[in-house]
């Protein structure tokens, strides 16, 4: 998304059917300009103001007449209104100059928004991002503060000043310990996330940003490390090591260190790994219960755990009778591979007659380094799909952009599958 004016971005983009917004009489098109009186700013404001049984909103219709609309609802109710921009205004931009930005590692020719580096608070309240905090001025930390934004996530990487300096490329990634503590003092609970990079913040790097870290326990309540992602496309970029099996071994060990003594002062674990270290490392995940609650489950944190979880509870203990034989394929990246298979042969056992392929694709989009299945390509899947014997090919949801049927390279699914279908 490019700039983006005020006055275009906080135009209702859709209203849900059967929605509050819906029944009141909004429309796409309008602009909202104030609840119960208050100018609303940007999507915060919004989201704020409209925790109230009874509002008085105000909107610009698209041919500029200002209507005034009465609504009655639950406290806590939304509206269903989406805007053009999710944040109702323009996007705060990153300034940062990350050694490991994944955006910088992108190929050319995809759509443009694939290559926007936000770096915006807003998004950690509307979709889990994390942000690095670098851009924020004393105000947006103030008003963090006032409107008690809870649970805020926060791209950490490491606490020593001249170290996060160094990673993110930016003077004001030194300040991080002091802006935790500004929110933790006004007890705003906080997710933390570390980028691990081999050789830079690793060992006993790592194990000091996470002792800086457990001072702010309980406000900052969960801490996830993630491999860094290193693509084929890092001409010119500082040359960085991936997590390899030594490594994750060695990070596990400190980890598992780390999580005992934290459960024995806290009763938590606190930090916890995603799922590529155990399988990279080639060890078993956590049990269920260990990841608490699956606070980071958005960075890869324990999926392999839930996904069987509801595997084994879907089936149950019964053996499930099929109508007749059915092959289907599943498709996933490397890295998962091996729990794939594992997930399938549990499947197979429960359903008579079904029988399931699962297709491991190497990504040759982005190089065989990325093997994590959210990434794997439009391109990728069409290349192995020829060779699938099976009637259905299922793929991993994260393959495809939220809100459309694109992968990564802008590729439809549907057409995907009716291109590679056998004649």
């Amino acid at each position: 998304m490019g700039k983006c004016d005020t006055v275009r971005c906080s135009r209702i983009d859709q209203v849900k059917n059967g929605s509050i917004g819906e029944e009141a009489g909004l429309e796409k098109g309008d602009r909202l300009l104030k609840i119960n009186g208050k100018e609303v700013k940007d999507i915060l404001d919004y989201i704020y103001l409209i925790n109230d049984e009874y509002l008085l909103v105000e909107v610009e219709k698209t041919d500029g007449e200002i209507w005034e609309i009465e609504i009655e609802k639950e406290y806590d109710e939304d509206l269903g209104i989406i805007f053009i921009s999710p944040t109702m205004d323009d996007i705060m931009r990153c300034h940062n100059k990350c050694l490991f930005c994944f955006v910088d590692q992108m190929p050319e020719g995809m759509r443009s928004s694939l290559y926007v580096k936000d770096d915006d608070y807003r998004l950690s309240v509307l979709h889990g991002n994390f942000a690095t905090f670098t851009n924020l001025s004393e105000s947006d930390i103030e008003r963090i503060i006032e409107l008690h934004i809870s649970p805020i996530n926060i791209s950490v990487h490491a606490t020593d000043p001249k170290l996060r300096i160094r990673m993110m490329g930016n003077k004001r990634a030194g300040e991080i310990m002091k802006q935790i503590k500004a929110i933790a003092d006004h007890n705003i609970s906080m997710n933390g996330q570390i980028v691990l990079c081999p050789g830079i913040n690793d060992g006993k790097a790592l194990e000091n940003t996470l002792n800086d870290l457990e001072s702010f326990f309980p406000h900052m309540q969960s801490i996830a490390i993630v491999p860094v992602g290193l693509t084929k496309f890092r001409k010119g970029l500082y040359k960085l090591e991936k997590v390899d099996k030594e490594k994750a071994m060695e990070t596990i060990e400190l980890v598992e260190s780390k999580q005992k003594e934290y459960k024995e002062k806290y009763g938590k674990a606190f930090v916890y790994l995603s799922d590529e270290f155990y399988i990279i490392a080639e060890k078993e995940f956590p049990d269920y219960d260990d990841y608490e609650g699956f606070l980071q489950i958005e960075n890869g944190v324990g999926i392999a755990r839930k996904f069987e979880r509801q595997i084994i509870d879907a089936l149950g203990n019964k053996l499930h009778e099929s109508t007749g034989s059915l092959k289907i394929a599943m498709a996933t990246g490397v890295l998962s591979y091996d729990f794939i298979v594992k997930m399938a042969k549990i499947i197979e056992r429960k359903i008579e007659g079904l029988s399931i392929e699962v297709v491991k694709i190497e990504n040759e989009f982005f190089g065989k380094d990325i093997t994590v299945a959210g990434l794997i390509s439009g391109k990728d899947l069409s290349r192995m799909i020829p060779g699938i014997e099976a009637e259905t090919v299922l793929v991993p949801g994260t393959m495809i952009k939220e809100g459309t049927k694109l992968t990564v390279d802008d590729l439809n699914i549907e057409e995907i599958g009716k291109s590679s279908i056998k004649k």
